[in-house]
């Protein structure tokens, strides 16, 4: 073990260098004066109610442990290669935590707030969050490639904390309910840089007229035709959604503004960045309006803003072109409620978010079968629109003025019967 210490302590003695291991206190009163420096090559382990004041430079390739009714406290630096664990008392004054080197490592907050936040692994480097953390001041990406994923926790960013040098090769990673949050977003736009994982960076901004709120974001893997739940979204959208909370409910007044990248398959077939609008799921339905869509922004990431947010939930993007959210239907029949694309036959219904009519189409037929029956049921089953021995070619059919919302078409094709769900936007 390579050591450099410049300090002053209190019980001296009881400050045990174990060879060939770590630095561990145990029990004493350490003082790491300013412009002083303590390095290990393996790691440092705070115990038997030690306390350590830095407000100079404490530097580990391996680990900082703080046990249990230990004490950590002072304004200066932690430069860290591994895993930082608190379980007793940090008190982090102006300091600053640093991660470096190679590998992933771990972040343990034990509850307490950190005041900078700084990532500066080699490339690749992933900084996993392993609790609920709070950071006063700033994070800041230093090195390209590297990420910090949020798991099942939520990083809060307090009131004046800023993110800086964050892009599209390191951001959050919001890869399971995990959520980055910020304190009083207001009328000063404030991006969260988030991905769903390594390859995927969707940022998602909010800009609040109202009242200042906290809101929290959580980027997702698919569009889900429910918001939370139900299939993907498979044609005229974008295969992205975010999750938006706020911290009090009632008041927004908010302008969300979404980012995706053609280039890295954000978009799905049918999908026209020319013709698109941002999206909310309102518990119904996605609250799709052709009447004001419109052409995005930017030529190699697109970015399109809604104004007049106020009500959170899940958003995506969805555009006119061709907005339908399955590629077809899913066959319903007594053995198999999950069977899709019955062998030699395929019905379509087409688009899947509608407002005056819609299409069916058998693209792969039985020939002997020529005519079909079509029923249009709303949410509570009951009957909207039946039509009886329609030619089975493709059809389009106008529905009555109906409220928005999801229904049911569903088609008796010979012995064959099948269901799509519509969305219905006025």
């Amino acid at each position: 073990m390579k050591t450099y210490i410049a300090l002053t302590a209190v019980c001296f003695s009881l400050l045990c260098l174990e060879s060939a291991a770590q630095l561990t206190n145990k029990g004493a009163q350490v003082t790491i004066a300013n412009g002083a420096m303590v390095y290990t090559s393996w790691g440092v382990q705070n115990s038997s109610a030690g306390k350590i004041t830095n407000n100079g430079s404490m530097v580990s390739d391996s680990f900082i442990t703080n046990n249990s009714e230990c004490i950590i406290s002072g304004n200066g630096s932690y430069t860290i290669q591994g895993s930082w664990k608190n379980s007793g008392t940090f008190s982090a004054g102006t300091s600053k935590l640093i991660f470096f080197g190679k590998g992933n490592s771990d972040i343990t907050t034990g509850g307490a707030n950190l005041y900078d936040l700084q990532l500066n692994k080699n490339a690749k480097g992933m900084l996993n969050m392993k609790d609920a953390s709070k950071v006063l001041h700033s994070i800041q990406f230093l090195a390209t490639k590297n990420w910090v994923q949020l798991n099942k926790n939520i990083l809060t960013l307090d009131t004046n904390c800023t993110i800086t040098g964050y892009n599209d090769k390191k951001y959050f990673i919001t890869n399971d309910t995990g959520l980055l949050r910020k304190v009083k977003v207001g009328n000063t736009k404030f991006t969260f840089p988030v991905g769903f994982n390594k390859s995927t960076y969707n940022p998602l901004s909010i800009t609040e007229s109202g009242t200042a709120d906290n809101y929290s974001v959580r980027c997702l893997e698919q569009a889900l035709l429910n918001g939370g739940s139900g299939s993907a979204i498979t044609h005229g959208g974008i295969g992205v959604s975010w999750l938006i909370r706020e911290g009090v409910a009632g008041g927004a007044n908010a302008t969300v503004e979404a980012q995706w990248d053609p280039s890295k398959g954000d978009q799905l077939p049918g999908f026209d960045s020319a013709k698109c609008m941002v999206v909310r799921y309102n518990g119904t339905a996605w609250d799709f309006n052709a009447t004001l869509a419109g052409s995005a922004s930017g030529t190699t990431t697109k970015t399109k803003k809604r104004n007049g947010v106020t009500a959170v939930g899940y958003f995506t993007i969805l555009s006119t072109a061709n907005p339908t959210l399955e590629n077809s239907i899913a066959a319903v029949n007594s053995d198999n409620l999950n069977q899709h694309n019955t062998p030699g036959v395929q019905v379509l219904v087409y688009p899947t978010i509608v407002q005056n009519s819609v299409n069916l189409s058998v693209t792969k037929k039985n020939e002997n079968i020529q005519t079909m029956n079509i029923t249009v049921v709303d949410g509570t089953g009951r009957t909207i629109l039946r039509k009886e021995k329609i030619n089975s070619q493709s059809q389009q059919i106008s529905l009555p003025h109906l409220s928005s919302g999801i229904y049911l078409v569903l088609i008796e094709y010979g012995d064959y019967k099948y269901n799509q769900r519509i969305i219905v936007s006025q």
